[in-house]
């Protein structure tokens, strides 16, 4: 190589000669000496390699020899393959690699700004296969409560949360093969299956358990029910049972219809709780409706509401 040789060059040749790992090379100049008169270093750089290239040496060429006053060449694996292999993980990928616990970036700080040194590359993880699986559950309304059905659960210790009806379900009594916990809050109308993890994740529902329990909602009230604006802006409140206590994860639809159920104006959810709903209308589609009676269709995460009111 010429003095004038650069990591392009380099990266040329190996390309050349090394065709079946070229995609996987990063060839970059060392800045070891502050003129290349002196000598040159050059670091070459497996990424996703998946196994072992061996250690390159640097010979001199058979049509231009290696020539220079006391001139000394060497090469050094720096990091050999197979002791702490580093992989990124691609988000949303799964990874297959020789490694039985991959690497991770770990940050740190509110918003993940401070990048954290792992000591021996420590910052790893490992897939665990779960442990046990739902057979049945059943839910009484009434008290509440809901009772799961199962083989090899984990001990309540190992247990970190039970979910149903987007409320945390608090344990009252645990088995390898039982367990029954009563709501923490009220439950919310919709579909559901029951939620249970453990330190390890969370426990899979038997492949044949498709069932869900179907728990609904009623609006009692609402209010204002006349002078509305055409032009919307009115605060309409539901009073009912079921509600969803938030409305972050859930999904609520309220429209108004009239005898042909063409949908007249929409309104906003501002506020939720248990017994309680407040939207926000709509302008209506057709400004000439005037003094006409119209109803509101509510769907709560995928079921229409009873309105009694």
């Amino acid at each position: 190589m010429a003095i004038s040789t650069h990591d392009n060059t380099v990266r040329w040749v190996i390309m050349q000669d090394c065709h079946q790992v070229y995609d996987t090379l990063e060839v970059i100049s060392l800045p070891q000496y502050r003129y290349k008169e002196n000598g040159i270093g050059i670091r070459i750089r497996f990424t996703g390699l998946g196994y072992n290239p061996g250690q390159y040496t640097i010979l001199s060429g058979n049509v231009t020899a290696l020539a220079g006053t006391n001139l000394v060449h060497k090469g050094e694996t720096i990091v050999p393959f197979g002791g702490n292999i580093f992989y990124e993980p691609i988000p949303f990928e799964m990874l297959k690699t020789f490694e039985t616990k991959p690497q991770l970036i770990v940050n740190v700080g509110d918003n993940g700004e401070f990048p954290a040194l792992c000591h021996n590359m420590t910052c790893d993880f490992s897939y665990v296969a779960p442990v046990g699986e739902i057979t049945d559950f059943t839910w009484t309304t009434a008290t509440k409560t809901l009772n799961l059905v199962g083989t090899t659960f984990p001990a309540q210790a190992d247990i970190t949360s039970i979910w149903f009806a987007n409320s945390e379900c608090t344990i009252t009594a645990a088995s390898a093969t039982s367990i029954t916990c009563t709501l923490a809050n009220q439950q919310t109308c919709g579909k559901w299956q029951p939620i249970l993890n453990a330190k390890l994740g969370a426990i899979p529902l038997a492949t044949a358990l498709t069932k869900e329990e179907t728990i609904d909602c009623t609006i009692t009230q609402v209010a204002p029910t006349t002078d509305l604006n055409i032009l919307g802006f009115d605060d309409l409140t539901f009073t009912g049972t079921n509600f969803p206590r938030s409305i972050s994860g859930n999904t609520i639809v309220i429209s108004t219809v009239d005898g042909t159920a063409v949908e007249k104006a929409t309104c906003a959810v501002k506020t939720t709780e248990s017994t309680k709903l407040v939207c926000l209308t709509s302008p209506f589609v057709n400004k000439s409706l005037l003094a006409q009676n119209f109803n509101f269709v509510i769907t709560i995460n995928g079921l229409v509401v009873t309105n009694t009111a």
